[in-house]
């Protein structure tokens, strides 16, 4: 038996694409993103962010794009990232940190 009290998972990070050509900055169709050297796959969230879980220190290589945007590589560094995005509503709300990408156009 498992006890749903002793299983711990740790946000790394909240990433968020954004369309620059968009007036609210919001991505239009479906995106991706594909983390290589993670053991767990970034989860899209209801709210919008790919949230990347229990990943270690250190630098990933990462590929985003999706059906209306260009595939590109890049970094996440997950050793110096800043929690910037509050959990929840209150100001003493704990918080994780936030990485805004930019996705080009097609």
């Amino acid at each position: 038996m498992i006890f749903l009290e002793k299983i711990k998972t740790k946000i790394t990070a909240a990433i968020l694409f954004k369309d620059e050509l968009s007036p609210d900055k919001s991505v239009i169709g479906d995106v991706f993103l594909k983390i290589s050297g993670i053991r767990k796959k970034p989860e899209w969230h209801s709210t919008g962010y790919f949230l990347l879980v229990d990943a270690a220190e250190g630098e990933y290589m990462a590929a985003v794009g999706g059906r209306f945007y260009k595939e590109e590589s890049i970094i996440i560094d997950a050793s110096s990232l800043t929690p910037t995005l509050p959990v929840g509503s209150k100001p003493s709300s704990p918080k994780i940190p936030l990485v805004e990408i930019n996705l080009t156009r097609k």
